[in-house]
């Protein structure tokens, strides 16, 4: 799920901001996202120095209102997001784990007692 990668990306979720929360605690900084809509298996996380990019994809369910009776549809809805950080971190430590919706990183910083 985590994979270091320096490339730039846009934020973008579909019709809604995940909402994220960055926490530096002692020597790594943390970042937690809020993805009720998303699977595991459907999440990225890609990892540079100063940013986190956040994407996957979102399970969406709409109602669809048929000819004879209702029915509900269940698509998906690709997203991104770039978060920044506020200390440099060395990416090729980075963890991640998903549960009950919320994604936690996990970032050892480069230099714990330097800012940026």
């Amino acid at each position: 799920m985590v994979t270091s990668d320096n490339a730039g990306a846009a934020a973008s979720w579909g019709t809604r901001t995940p909402d994220v929360e960055v926490i530096e605690e002692g020597e790594a900084v943390v970042v937690l996202a809020d993805l009720p809509e998303a699977r595991e298996e459907d999440l990225r996380v890609d990892v540079s120095p100063l940013r986190v990019v956040i994407a996957g994809t979102n399970r969406v369910m709409a109602a669809v209102q048929a000819s004879e009776a209702p029915r509900r549809h269940e698509g998906a809805e690709a997203f991104q997001h770039t978060v920044p950080l506020p200390r440099e971190v060395l990416p090729e430590g980075a963890s991640a784990q998903y549960n009950n919706g919320i994604l936690e990183i996990i970032l050892p910083k480069r230099d714990p007692g330097a800012t940026v």
